[in-house]
């Protein structure tokens, strides 16, 4: 296999016969050695309009969050201000944007699987860092998004974890006289999202019809929209959850959103898992599990009982693919109804 050099660049024949010129990690394919030449020096033409600046990872991280940030939810924004300051900083920060490689990123993910950072959170990372170099490649600052060559770790999906009917039953007895009952109440019926409960106004609920409207979602103080199109919806709530609503909006008079502090400002998710939802599980005498468990347990009560797709994932405000994958494994094995049905088919 032949190689010639050109500076940093080279072209050089495969085994198969076929050329290739390479600059910088960037390869172009070609039949002939004249063609791999030609394609060569495109690629260190536009090297030379792509000069490669000072930035350093860091800047351009700072710079890619701070151009999206009107496009991410509040969540999202947390999210990534914790990828760039907690993993990627520390790892790229001071690396020149021009000078990052693949074998130096893969190093870094390997390093953080050892030490039991898991491998969701790194492709998590691994986004942001893309997102960002994407930008860069946009700008042309680099010529190149290197995390195209990167190889990140498989995911090993958990089956979710959820309540069993008893565990609600716990929960439901305890949080009767709670001041915030009836956030739990709604949660456990209708499987909302925390920031779709605490983004609830007065103005939602409609009494004649007994729906309920999810139009916006608060996360940490901040209002948002919800999190995807499908979320925006409204409900018919379970019995329950209008005896337990009507209660607490006849008893707080709420101006306008419907679950508050008593001073009357939205929850800090950290203030509502703490001050209410882990001494609920405590005093009813359940074991912790994460708030979004109770979503966990009305989508897989839905599915247990051979409800529609589509109806659970339109009152839940979930995407259809999202919720087969996520709760396949609850879903209660039909083959002997299926059986039957090509029976009766065939008679």
């Amino acid at each position: 296999m032949g190689r010639r050099e050109s500076g940093t660049g080279s072209e050089y024949q495969r085994k198969d016969g076929s050329w290739v010129g390479q600059y910088n990690g960037v390869y172009r394919y070609a039949k002939t050695e004249k063609e791999a030449k030609r394609k060569l020096r495109q690629l260190l033409q536009q090297a030379d309009e792509i000069k490669p600046s000072n930035i350093t990872v860091g800047t351009a991280l700072d710079e890619y969050l701070q151009s999206v940030k009107q496009n991410l939810k509040p969540r999202t924004i947390t999210r990534y201000q914790i990828a760039i300051e907690t993993h990627l900083k520390p790892a790229f920060g001071r690396v020149k944007l021009h000078n990052l490689t693949a074998i130096e990123i893969e190093r870094v993910y390997a390093r953080k699987l050892e030490q039991s950072t898991s491998a969701s959170t790194i492709h998590l990372i691994n986004a942001v860092l893309s997102s960002s170099l994407k930008r860069a490649v946009r700008l042309k600052l680099v010529s190149h998004n290197i995390c195209k060559d990167v190889q990140t770790p498989k995911i090993q999906r958990e089956e979710v974890k959820i309540f069993s009917p008893s565990e609600v039953s716990c929960i439901l007895a305890a949080a009767k006289y709670d001041r915030l009952g009836a956030l739990f109440v709604l949660a456990l019926t209708t499987g909302m999202r925390e920031g779709e409960l605490l983004g609830l106004q007065a103005s939602d609920y409609d009494a004649a019809n007994g729906t309920l409207g999810v139009r916006r979602s608060v996360y940490n103080g901040t209002v948002g929209t919800p999190k995807s199109k499908r979320s925006r919806r409204t409900i018919k709530l379970p019995e329950k959850a209008r005896q337990a609503l009507e209660a607490h909006i006849e008893a707080t008079e709420p101006p306008t959103y419907i679950f508050t502090t008593r001073t009357g400002r939205t929850f800090n998710t950290s203030h509502l898992i703490c001050r209410f939802w882990r001494p609920l599980l405590e005093r009813a005498s359940v074991e912790y599990k994460c708030f979004h468990t109770c979503r966990h347990f009305v989508a897989s009560s839905l599915l247990a009982k051979g409800l529609p797709i589509t109806a659970i994932a339109r009152f839940m405000g979930h995407d259809e693919r999202t919720l087969l994958k996520t709760y396949a494994h609850l879903m209660p094995d039909q083959m002997d109804t299926v059986a039957a049905a090509i029976d009766e088919a065939l008679r």
